[in-house]
C-alpha cells in the first residue's frame, strides 16, 4: 500500500484533507495506455476542479480506481504517519478490512484443515482395506 495526499490544484498547495490509498500490486494498463490502480479514494466525484469547495477533509472513503496521471498531477506520496495525521478515518476503514481479511484467512485455514482431515481418513480407510485384503489372500492360500 502506498499513501497519497490529495490536492485540489496541480501546484499541490490546496489540500483536500484526504489521502488516497493505492494498492500498487493492482497496476493495470488500458488499451489507451492509461495506467491505473485499485485504491481507497474519497467518496466524491473525480476529477476535482480547482474551485470546488465541497470536499470534506477526513471524509468517507470507497473502493475504486485511480489513474497514475491523477496521482502524479494532484497528489503527493506521504508516509503512513503523515497519512494517519491527515486522514484518520481512512485507517478505521483499513483496520476493518484487515479484520475481515484475517477472518477470511481463518475460514480458509479451517476449510483446509477439514479437507486435510478428510483426506487422511480416506487414506487410513484405504490402507485398512488393503491390509484386510492382503490378510484374506494369505489366509486363503
Amino acid at each position: 500500500m502506498q499513501f497519497y495526499h490529495e490536492f485540489t490544484d496541480r501546484s499541490k498547495t490546496h489540500s483536500t484533507g484526504n489521502i488516497i490509498t493505492v494498492f500498487e500490486q493492482s497496476r493495470t494498463k488500458s488499451s489507451q495506455d492509461i495506467i491505473s490502480y485499485e485504491a481507497l479514494v474519497r467518496s466524491y466525484p473525480y476529477p476535482l476542479s480547482p474551485n470546488q469547495n465541497t470536499i470534506e477533509p477526513n471524509g468517507a472513503v470507497t473502493h475504486g480506481t485511480i489513474s497514475e496521471h491523477y496521482l502524479q498531477t494532484r497528489c503527493k506520496r506521504v508516509s503512513v504517519r503523515e497519512a494517519q495525521h491527515i486522514h484518520p478515518s481512512l485507517f478505521t476503514v483499513l483496520e476493518d478490512w484487515e479484520v475481515i481479511e484475517a477472518q477470511q484467512l481463518e475460514q480458509k485455514k479451517k476449510a483446509s484443515l477439514l479437507l486435510l482431515g478428510s483426506l487422511l481418513v480416506s487414506i487410513a480407510l484405504l490402507l485398512a482395506f488393503l491390509l484386510l485384503h492382503q490378510r484374506r489372500r494369505h489366509s486363503s492360500q
